[in-house]
């Protein structure tokens, strides 16, 4: 069973994604703030980190990624964010794609498939449509 860890500081989003990530049969841990994010990454297997770009405090999406990535280094990464127009120096090294918010449950599930390396299911956008980040 796929472990995803979902981040996001919109605690509704948060519920929501979470429960409907366990109804498709993953395993979901979540966490509101980076700093809990990174504990978690310590202490439970991770394979995906689903994580929301821009948050409160010090630590972004990007950030929490290469941290991550630190602790788990094959963990995969999908950004989220209503925002798209990130500069190079808020990237930094961590790549992985952008699921544009708000997003359809269909285009979270086929993200997720696509970064397991599974083919993008039928009812997403095609891979030209795809946004990576990273430098």
């Amino acid at each position: 069973m796929t472990a995803i860890l979902v981040v996001e500081d919109q605690l509704e989003l948060l519920a929501l994604t979470a429960v409907f990530l366990v109804e498709k049969g993953y395993s979901v841990s979540s966490a509101s703030r980076p700093a809990r994010a990174l504990k978690l990454l310590e202490s439970k297997p991770i394979d995906i980190l689903l994580t929301d770009i821009v948050m409160p405090g010090a630590i972004n999406g990007f950030e929490l990624a290469r941290r991550a990535k630190i602790i788990r280094p094959g963990l995969k990464v999908i950004y989220c964010s209503g925002k798209s127009d990130f500069q190079a120096e808020q990237i930094g090294h961590t790549f992985g794609p952008l699921l544009k918010k708000p997003y359809a449950n269909s285009r979270l599930v086929a993200m997720l498939q696509h970064v397991q390396g599974w083919a993008f299911a039928a009812e997403a956008a095609s891979p030209s449509t795809l946004r990576c980040y990273g430098t």
